[in-house]
């Protein structure tokens, strides 16, 4: 329900050398050292759910679609594919819980695709996977796509085709 919904902030600590931001926060190296938040963002949802509520019609509209999602969700026949797996976080540098780029499709249970192969991808898939179902996953890939040709979305394709070539 709209009513449920908050939006909760993580308020500075006097304690802690640590600065929680929002949205605008600006911090200025001159002419006068520190931090500016006179341009952040301010959030009042309840400012928002009022204004939404005030709409005509809309607590009526949007009963019916909660009734009509609740009717249809018994009738919905939701397929395990495709399943999206992201192999990265868009670090510079990967190690074995941060991959550069990668994002694996399992189109089916027979069919891979890798959209970009960042350094990691291939040790990615086995931390993830486990060794012999990275065997399956890694012969299964039938296409790989890479975006564009900067290192951190190519770099990973030869380590993982010899670990295709392995598995």
């Amino acid at each position: 329900k709209l009513e449920n919904l908050s939006v909760k902030s993580r308020p500075a600590s006097p304690t802690e050398p640590y600065i929680f931001p929002k949205t605008f926060c600006s911090f200025h190296l001159r002419p006068k050292l520190g931090l500016d938040r006179l341009a952040e963002l301010k959030v009042n949802p309840a400012e928002y759910l009022k204004e939404t509520m005030e709409v005509e019609n809309f607590s009526s509209t949007l009963q019916e679609l909660c009734n009509n999602l609740k009717r249809d969700r018994k009738n919905l026949d939701i397929s395990q594919y495709p399943q999206i797996l992201f192999l990265g976080t868009g670090s510079c540098i990967p190690n074995k819980t941060r991959n550069t780029s990668g994002i694996l499709l399992k189109l089916n249970e027979s069919q891979n695709m890798l959209l970009d192969c960042g350094e990691g991808t291939c040790g990615q898939i086995i931390r993830f996977f486990g060794h012999e179902e990275a065997d399956r996953v890694l012969a299964n890939i039938s296409a790989i796509y890479i975006s564009h040709l900067h290192a951190d979305h190519h770099i990973g394709l030869i380590g993982l085709l010899q670990g295709r070539r392995r598995a």
